[in-house]
């Protein structure tokens, strides 16, 4: 139904477009046409006397000139001849019937059975399948002629050296734009279940599905893979902008719950620091204490060593003598130590207590001994 209405309209349009011509044929050109039958031209023709004596007659006329193509000089070279002024007329509706509204027509008409034969997809399914069994024929003769070995079964190396030998073979990859270096790609999809050879089946079905995948299929599914990765993304770039939002607030919220402990510790260095320094302070008075403590401790022991020195005046080298009248000038050694005085408990009257033992009388007197050495013999 659709081509006929295309058909229709395509008519009316070239209609259209003759009546216009025609009008302006009678209106300059039949005059001219007049004159020229008058004058002995087309004798033989009584109808190119009234060629363009009406707007139907006119159309008439066009139409077997211009679109039937039937003597189209034998009425307009003569006029052109005579008046060139006119080659306007006949020149612009042969070229805008001929190159303008019926090309017009023919693009029209066969784009609308174009689109009509798109959409009958049963049709085409059925063309498409007798296609298949067609080209699947010949895909597994050329399997067979590939297959050196006649095994039924190809491998890479086999499917390399075909692409050289077979020219059927070598002429389907430069079909389907596949060169050397895709051979190895192309083995791997043709082997649908890797086993690492192609049976017949596999090989034909791989090759036609690759030489007759349509573009626009193959586009959209691009495109919705695509598409879908995109919103993935978008999904994911969103759920990542949650999670930093979420760490950022738990943090600054942790970071407020230990702003508390915070000054809490920077009391407590400053506090270390107070005590460390007081510590310090406190060492060095006390090392200082110590000092002054074993100064006075060392001057007090030499002072006690001069006065016992001075008041044993045990500086002579030989023996002194001593009178019992002298026992009460003796010195008193109940202030030394015992590891000084050595005093023992037996007493006499020639030994007082407090006396020490190594003082021994010696003819009324006290006499000190003295070693071998010369000095005092002081156990």
């Amino acid at each position: 139904g659709s081509c006929f209405k295309a058909l229709f309209w395509s008519l009316f349009l070239l209609l259209l477009v003759m009546t216009i011509w025609a009008v302006i044929a009678v209106e300059f050109i039949n005059s001219k046409v007049q004159d020229l039958a008058a004058a002995g031209y087309w004798e033989g023709c009584d109808r190119c006397r009234r060629s363009f004596s009406s707007t139907f007659d006119a159309n008439l006329t066009f139409f077997q000139t211009v679109v039937a193509g039937d003597s189209w000089g034998a009425i307009a070279v003569p006029v052109i001849e005579a008046h060139p002024e006119t080659a306007f007329v006949f020149i612009g509706s042969l070229m805008t019937l001929v190159f303008g509204v019926l090309n017009l027509i023919v693009a029209v008409i066969v784009d609308t059975f174009a689109e009509n034969r798109s959409k009958d997809v049963g049709s085409r399914a059925r063309d498409m399948e007798a296609q298949e069994l067609e080209e699947k024929s010949i895909l597994k003769k050329i399997f067979h002629k590939i297959d050196e070995d006649g095994s039924g079964a190809l491998s890479f190396d086999e499917l390399e050296s075909g692409a050289k030998k077979v020219s059927e073979f070598r002429q389907w990859l430069r079909v389907m734009d596949i060169d050397d270096g895709d051979l190895r790609q192309l083995f791997e999809i043709v082997d649908g279940d890797g086993s690492g050879e192609v049976d017949p089946q596999e090989f034909a079905d791989a090759m036609f599905r690759m030489k007759n995948t349509e573009a626009k299929t193959a586009t959209k599914f691009v495109k919705h893979l695509v598409t879908r990765l995109d919103n993935e993304a978008k999904d994911m770039r969103a759920d990542l902008a949650l999670t930093l939002a979420g760490l950022t607030e738990r943090t600054e919220k942790a970071l407020q719950m230990l702003e508390p402990q915070n000054q809490v510790v920077d009391k407590a260095l400053k506090d270390t620091t107070s005590t460390k320094q007081i510590r310090a302070v406190s060492l060095e008075l006390l090392f200082q204490e110590q000092k002054d403590v074993m100064a006075e401790i060392a001057a007090r022991s030499n002072q006690l060593a001069g006065g016992m020195l001075g008041r044993l005046k045990l500086a002579t080298p030989s023996t002194r003598s001593w009178s019992t009248s002298d026992a009460g000038n003796l010195p008193d050694t109940a202030h030394l130590p015992d590891a000084v005085a050595h005093r023992r408990p037996d007493c006499s009257p020639t030994r007082p207590c407090g006396m020490p033992f190594f003082l021994q009388a010696s003819g009324g007197g006290l006499a000190l001994p003295h070693s071998s050495k010369g000095g005092p013999d002081v156990p």
